[in-house]
């Protein structure tokens, strides 16, 4: 199991926190193949997993919302969610009162596709 969305278990910043945040946490039984396809899907798997388990030491909300900002834009999206929306959003995610399938949801409410 290798591809693009795979992080590494091992946390080389720093040597602490857990990177074993990885967005590839099992199948999804939704597709054929047990393979997430969706953007939305895998940009919430990057930012649950750093908001949740910490890998650094400061700034976890804001690298997990930049990781699945940057993939969302670098694969042909644009957020149309205001900065407030986005930070109660990933505020909502770090406290436990958003899953990571409702922050999917949340993410493919308020992107579109790049004209």
């Amino acid at each position: 199991m290798t591809g693009w969305w795979r992080i590494s278990a091992v946390c080389p910043v720093f040597g602490i926190g857990d990177c074993s945040s990885r967005p590839w946490r099992g199948r999804d039984s939704s597709t054929p193949t047990g393979v997430p396809t969706s953007a939305n899907w895998l940009a919430a798997a990057y930012a649950a997993g750093v908001v949740r388990n910490h890998p650094f030491v400061d700034g976890n909300k804001r690298v997990g919302f930049m990781l699945a900002y940057i993939f969302l834009v670098r694969n042909g999206y644009r957020l149309t969610a205001s900065e407030a929306a986005a930070t109660r959003a990933v505020l909502d995610l770090a406290s436990g009162a958003l899953s990571e399938p409702a922050f999917a949801r949340w993410l493919a409410n308020n992107v579109t596709l790049k004209p």
